[in-house]
């Protein structure tokens, strides 16, 4: 129970010194808002925190409407919506679409391919907005627009020169390709999940 949540929770990355004003909670959280709201931790309190997650809610504990909370799964009113079948990449990549005037750095073509290549990666069912988000992200890899993620472009360039011929950029390569290759190196060891993020 709360033991094995605050190890789980105690194991993510150090934060930088000093307070942050707020902290985002991606592909996790829905069950364990406790550890948000100061609960576990004091010095979360007066620290605002955001939960983007799509797992489904099986404890309601220390749940708060300070926490604002996107998941499809948390609300009846989405129990037909397609949204229940997107990966938190894609449930991000909606909400920053959402925001985009106001973002200084988004970059659309690069969020798509993406958000495209977490859906596949994350096996997630390829329906609706996420099949949407799947075609566009595809069309736009296989444009200059891959070259917008460099660390994605040289691995491309890598798995054809080990194959010795051209890979043409499709959900072969999304899901077979690209995919295990980027989320190889945090089964290893979680800390080796590092050089996947820096090599987006």
């Amino acid at each position: 129970g709360d033991e094995k949540k605050q190890k789980k929770f105690e194991t993510g990355p150090s934060p930088k010194p000093g307070k942050p004003q707020l902290v985002v909670v991606v592909d996790c959280g829905t069950n364990s808002m406790e550890l948000l709201n100061g609960k576990f931790f004091p010095e979360m309190n007066g620290v605002r925190a955001l939960v983007i997650d799509h797992h489904q809610l099986h404890d309601n504990e220390g749940r708060t409407s300070e926490i604002p909370l996107l998941n499809p799964w948390a609300f009846d009113k989405f129990a037909d919506s397609d949204l229940r079948g997107m990966c938190a990449s894609g449930l991000i990549y909606l909400f920053a679409l959402s925001l985009q005037d106001s973002l200084a750095r988004w970059n659309q073509p690069r969020a798509t391919i993406l958000a495209g290549l977490a859906s596949v990666a994350d096996v997630m069912p390829v329906l609706g907005t996420t099949r949407a988000i799947i075609k566009s992200s595809i069309r736009l890899a296989q444009t200059k627009h891959l070259k917008t993620i460099p660390g994605l472009y040289f691995l491309h360039k890598k798995l054809m020169e080990a194959r010795d011929r051209d890979l043409p950029i499709d959900e072969n390569i999304f899901g077979f390709h690209w995919g295990p290759c980027l989320n190889a190196s945090g089964r290893i060891d979680r800390d080796c999940a590092t050089a996947s993020v820096e090599q987006l």
